[in-house]
């Protein structure tokens, strides 16, 4: 009797531990081995270069260790964000190296642009009212999900448009689904005709908070056509499958500084929020009034033909970086007299 007494204990006690253990959640660990490193190419980038017309290019490198060993099948949740309110966040974006993770908890199901009645669509006709994105993701993993943000980043020739979707769900049970159906919130100020692509990416939080990428994200794209039959067949393009990211300021940016954050995800472990600083400024508005005066003027003429290292060096007016202040900055402070950002 005792045997058979001890014996049941032992069924009750594993019964309630698999049942517990089946009804908890997805919980991985901060771990201190697994370190991330996030550098931008530059500190500051300029409104708009002179010889191309637009913005500058930036370049974000993203590093993620184990125990100072490269993991080669991680994730980086990535998010760029304004410093002050305005435009918030640009950049929501999920990167990851040639090998794909294996222990991901969220499958992208669908994600395409859509019309009002959630019918996929291939392109849209220039300064059309209203355009869609639709996606579903499902919970693949072992464990309900107590945080589900999904963001949708779209993209024209490298320079994402301000304000990407956002829907957040507080749960998603096991095998369980949901989608999103919103507006694409299209700048048609500078948008133009062309491909659009879409980057979906989908967080357990805001990457700013320690939120770390559920999977990798998953691309779709679409047309901006002139008029008439829209094309059919858009294939989206191959995307970035390594730790960089590339991209543009939108041409609407305003100056100021942006914050970068960065969360690494591996199995069961995460980082913690990695951040860096980036700033857009106004070529030759080296006192930071937000417009470029006779004050700039008179200070950059006072440095130049200095270097760094001189004692009228002033590294406000040195626009490049390059170390010297030469005929091309007092040419970039000439190109910009008078413009405010």
């Amino acid at each position: 009797m005792r045997a058979l007494k001890a014996l049941e204990t032992i069924l009750v006690l594993i019964f309630l531990l698999t049942t517990f253990t089946s009804l908890g959640f997805f919980q991985p660990v901060s771990a201190a081995g697994l370190i991330l490193t996030v550098t931008p190419d530059r500190t500051f980038y300029l409104i708009e270069d002179l010889l191309s017309g637009e913005l500058d290019q930036i370049n974000i490198q993203a590093n993620l260790t184990l125990d100072g060993t490269p993991v080669p099948d991680g994730l980086i949740a990535l998010e760029v964000r304004a410093q002050t309110s305005y435009n918030s966040s640009i950049v929501f974006r999920t990167l990851q190296t040639d090998t794909p993770p294996t222990n991901v908890n969220i499958n992208i199901t669908k994600a395409f642009p859509a019309n009002s009645t959630a019918e996929p669509i291939d392109s849209i006709v220039y300064e059309s009212i209203a355009t869609y994105f639709f996606a579903e993701v499902k919970n693949i993993g072992s464990y309900p999900l107590t945080s589900v943000l999904i963001t949708v980043n779209f993209y024209q020739n490298l320079r994402p448009f301000h304000n990407p979707i956002q829907y957040f769900i507080s749960y998603l049970a096991v095998n369980g689904t949901t989608s999103m159906h919103l507006p694409v919130p299209i700048p048609w100020d500078w948008v133009s005709i062309g491909t659009v692509v879409a980057h979906v990416s989908v967080f357990s939080d805001y990457p700013r908070n320690g939120g770390f990428a559920y999977c990798p994200e998953k691309t779709s794209a679409f047309e901006i056509v002139e008029y008439g039959t829209p094309p059919s067949g858009t294939s989206p393009p191959s995307g970035s499958q390594n730790y960089n990211l590339t991209f543009k300021f939108p041409p609407d940016s305003k100056q100021g500084t942006y914050n970068i954050y960065g969360v690494g995800h591996h199995g069961m472990e995460y980082t913690g929020v990695v951040g860096q600083q980036i700033a857009i400024k106004l070529p030759g508005d080296g006192d930071k009034s937000g417009k470029v005066d006779l004050v700039d003027l008179f200070a950059l003429t006072a440095a130049y033909g200095s270097k760094l290292g001189d004692d009228n060096y002033d590294v406000r007016y040195d626009i490049n970086e390059d170390g010297k202040i030469n005929w091309w900055d007092l040419f970039t402070l000439a190109a910009n007299y008078g413009r405010k950002a």
